[in-house]
């Protein structure tokens, strides 16, 4: 196993937890925005503060880039975590207006943010998955 060069750490969990707890706020300012809409359906300014959230999760994995690399599945890591609250807020809040019997979650505009934000990114997950598992890049982590 070699070394990890001198001064270059890898990441901390609480620096993971930082990051966890920053797209959860992201993500919750989100799903206020669309439960104060009167209709409770995604719009343009609900997919721009999501694209805020998003930009806001690229800037961390590339401003840490060196540190994630440096842990073990650290990448894979961070992508199971913005995809898990991601979707969760959404489905929590879908399963939210379905238990409340209002019907809004069969909509277009709740139909188009679940099923493929959901579909199409969990089948990016599965290829990252599936990279992280067989690139062996761990080999060169300092556990």
């Amino acid at each position: 196993m070699s070394q990890r060069p001198v001064g270059r750490e890898p990441i901390t969990n609480r620096q993971l937890k930082g990051y966890a707890t920053g797209l959860v706020c992201g993500v919750a300012v989100v799903q206020v925005q669309v439960a104060l809409l009167a209709d409770s359906r995604p719009n343009l300014v609900t997919w721009l503060l999501l694209m805020g959230v998003g930009i806001c999760a690229l800037a961390f994995c590339l401003r840490h880039r060196t540190a994630l690399r440096l842990r073990a599945y650290g990448n894979f890591f961070a992508h199971v975590l913005t995809y898990v609250i991601v979707n969760g807020f959404f489905w929590g809040h879908a399963a939210v207006l379905g238990l409340s019997g209002r019907g809004e979650v069969l909509t277009p505009g709740w139909f188009g943010a679940l099923v493929p934000l959901s579909v199409l990114w969990g089948i990016g997950l599965v290829v990252h998955t599936f990279g992280a598992l067989t690139s062996r890049g761990y080999d060169d982590v300092a556990v």
